[in-house]
């Protein structure tokens, strides 16, 4: 989707109906006008993602799997390294 002023197009057409329950065109109109669409950063970003070949998606997906899986790791490994009360110890 583009941002900035675009065209929207509206057609409509009044239609008529016998006694017999035929329908049929009686005024077709078109009406158009130009209106501005404004979108947020998400949706620019999100935009731009979908514009990406499928390569650069998958390696987005991996890189982004890789560093939770690392961040996991550490914080982990950062728990098994607290150190431990000991008993014996007086306060």
């Amino acid at each position: 989707m583009r941002h900035g002023a675009q065209e929207l197009a509206l057609r409509t057409v009044v239609m008529g109906v016998t006694a017999d329950g035929t329908r049929f065109a009686l005024l077709p109109t078109m009406h158009i006008e130009q209106v501005r669409i404004e979108r947020t950063a998400w949706q620019a970003t999100m935009d731009t993602f979908r514009d990406l070949p499928e390569v650069f998606k998958v390696l987005t997906a991996v890189l982004t799997g890789a560093t939770a899986l690392l961040a996991a790791f550490w914080a982990f490994r950062k728990a098994l390294r607290k150190p431990r009360d000991d008993p014996g110890k007086k306060p």
